[in-house]
């Protein structure tokens, strides 16, 4: 069964690098067959994906280890916004792409959130030698992540 999945991870690897051929954007990072722009601005969340949304893009919402390790690598030093909040619902943290955010997720700092019904939204923070999410005021300035598929 291993061995299966490990084929089918391949296969699906070597179709997905034939099918984003696209270059990204000037000012767009890419990483698999994703463009990444990390904002020069530091706006409130809700500033930073409606930056986002106006390039085509939206808030990045992180798919695994791998792709947040790329954005932390190209993030050193600053703490950032990601695509993820509980506003419309206290304690259910979403993605902007609707899917959930699971609170025992091992990406959070302090083992979950903390801040209560003022801290919504979601950022990573730069704790030392590591990268951790938090939540935060939704009013904060930070730099946000914008996150755009180039799969054809």
């Amino acid at each position: 069964m291993d061995q299966v999945l490990l084929t089918l991870k391949n296969l699906t690897e070597q179709r997905d690098a034939l099918l984003c051929q696209e270059d990204c954007p000037n000012t767009w990072d890419k990483f698999r067959c994703k463009c990444y722009r990390i904002s020069t601005e530091w706006l409130s969340w809700n500033e930073s994906r409606e930056f986002c949304v106006s390039q085509g893009a939206d808030l990045l919402v992180v798919d695994n280890k791998e792709e947040m390790d790329f954005i932390s690598k190209a993030t050193l030093y600053h703490d950032f916004w990601l695509g993820a909040t509980d506003e419309a619902g206290e304690g259910m943290w979403r993605w902007v792409d609707g899917t959930v955010l699971s609170l025992d997720n091992p990406s959070w700092s302090r083992g979950g959130p903390v801040g209560g019904e003022d801290q919504n939204c979601l950022l990573r923070v730069s704790d030392p030698n590591q990268f951790k999410w938090a939540d935060e005021s939704c009013e904060e300035q930070n730099r946000g992540v914008c996150e755009q598929n180039v799969l054809k």
